[in-house]
Parts: structure tokens; C-alpha cells; sequence
């Protein structure tokens, strides 16, 4: 029996345009009995924004597993030591074209950015404070994650310049989120740590569970869950990494599967 099951958003549930398939919600009220658990890189606040009607049915990883809420309120927030941050912001920014978006507990935080980057940081983050000029002007908040946009070029030039955080003796982890974002974060902060302790709570076991997904960030997720999917759009590595291949984003693939499996 499935009782939990964990889907990623963008490249997995959503279609490229951006939709929800046309059943996910019903099936999720009307599938009390198990755990719906919305695994994602965005923001809490942008995750909302999806589910207007149905925030109730589901337990949402924002931030690639850095802040779980539940029913509006934190499970459990992860967050970077400032003075780590603020080295990290000096590293980054040595990098030609790159976007920074301090990720808060309570709100996005961004300095100066072109067009491209603003346009990419508006579609994943609702809560954004701008022409943020120093660390020092957030107040009252947990910064979670780092997430770094340089467009198109995630994989071939932003991430090899910051892959030597992944260095084991490291207290941070640097992982590709998309083609062209890549997400700091500490080194044990990932959509499968953040799952396993949902799973702890409440008494789930790994053959109950079932997750999807489509890219680097969904890596420790797919691995806790017996019963997992990449998509069939999804990353070579997670395709591996998987017991079985869903339809693609695009034919909602998600969605044939939960029908096809859980009655």
C-alpha cells in the first residue's frame, strides 16, 4: 500500500507550460489517507500560489528541502550561518553573468539583475525583496538556500566553477537544479532528507512511499522512496538512479501513474 507520495514541480508535474494536470487535486482530496507531498526548489510562497484551493491536501518541501511547511505552519527549517553566506556571495559573484537569490525562510531576497534573471526569479519565488545592497539589510530571517542563475549555462559553466563545495570535508553542497540554476545549500539539505523526516514523523516506510522526478536536485529523493519514477524528459543520472520511467511532464505522466497504481 502507497502512503506517501512525493512529486517535484517544474520538468515533473507541471507541463512546460507551467499546468497542473487537470486531476491532481481532485485525486488528492479525494486521497486523504495518504501523504501528498509537493517536493520542490521553489519557494514556499510561489508554491502556494498553485494550489489556491487545496493548500490543506499537502505537505510542501520548499527550497529543495530546506523548509517544510505543513498545513501553514514550518515542520522544520534548515538555514546557512550568515557569516558563511556572506563569503559565499563574495565567491559567486566572481563569476561573470551570474544572478544571486538569497532564499529566506520569510522572503527572497536579490540585488541588481538584468531582464533574463528577473523574469526566471519571478516565475519561482512570490516573496522578493529588491536592490537588497548588503546581507546586513535582511532582519528576522533564516537564509536557506543560495540559488545562482546564469541562463542556459547551469551545467557547463556555473557549476563547474562552484562544484569544489560538494568537497566531502565541506559544510555545503552545490547541485544542479535546472538548466540554468544551481542551488546552494548545507551539505545535508536535500528533498530526501527533508522527505525521510516527513516519513519518520509519521511512520512511513520506504516500500510505502512513492516519488517522481526529473533532475539532480530530485537525486536524494528518488533514492529514499522503494517506488520511484523519472520522467521520461528526466536527466540521464535520475533515470538511473529510479526503479521505473514515467510518460514525460508533458503527457502527465505523474498523474497516469497514481491513477494506474492507486485506486
Amino acid at each position: 500500500m502507497i502512503k506517501l507520495v512525493a512529486t517535484d514541480m517544474d520538468g515533473t508535474l507541471l507541463n512546460d507550460k507551467k499546468e497542473l494536470p487537470k486531476d491532481f487535486c481532485s485525486f488528492a482530496a479525494s486521497h486523504k489517507d495518504i501523504k501528498m507531498v509537493i517536493a520542490s526548489g521553489r519557494q514556499y510562497f510561489n508554491l502556494i500560489k498553485t494550489f489556491p484551493n487545496n493548500v490543506e491536501d499537502f505537505i510542501f518541501i520548499a527550497d529543495n528541502g530546506a523548509v517544510v511547511f505543513e498545513k501553514g505552519k514550518p515542520l522544520f527549517i534548515d538555514s546557512i550561518d550568515m557569516d558563511v553566506v556572506e563569503e559565499l556571495l563574495k565567491e559567486i559573484h566572481k563569476i561573470e553573468g551570474v544572478a544571486c537569490v538569497l532564499c529566506g525562510a520569510k522572503s527572497a531576497y536579490i540585488s541588481t539583475v538584468d531582464d533574463i534573471a528577473l523574469k526566471n526569479i519571478q516565475m519561482y519565488y512570490a516573496k522578493v525583496k529588491f536592490e537588497m545592497k548588503s546581507i546586513d539589510q535582511i532582519e528576522d530571517d533564516n537564509i536557506l538556500k543560495i540559488a545562482v542563475f546564469l541562463n542556459k549555462e547551469a551545467e557547463t559553466k556555473l557549476y563547474p566553477a562552484i562544484a569544489h563545495l560538494n568537497n566531502p570535508d565541506g559544510r555545503l553542497s552545490a547541485v544542479l537544479s535546472g538548466d540554468s540554476w544551481v542551488d546552494i545549500m548545507n551539505r545535508e539539505t536535500n528533498k530526501g532528507t527533508a522527505l525521510k523526516k516527513i516519513m519518520d514523523i509519521y511512520g512511513i516506510k520506504p516500500e510505502e512511499s512513492m516519488a517522481f522526478g526529473d533532475y539532480h536536485n530530485d537525486l536524494e529523493m528518488i533514492k529514499v522512496c522503494k517506488e520511484s519514477y523519472a520522467m521520461e524528459n528526466a536527466h540521464d543520472d535520475i533515470k538511473a538512479a529510479a526503479k521505473y520511467i514515467a510518460p514525460s511532464n508533458n503527457d502527465e505522466g505523474v498523474m497516469k501513474i497514481l491513477l494506474e497504481r492507486i485506486k
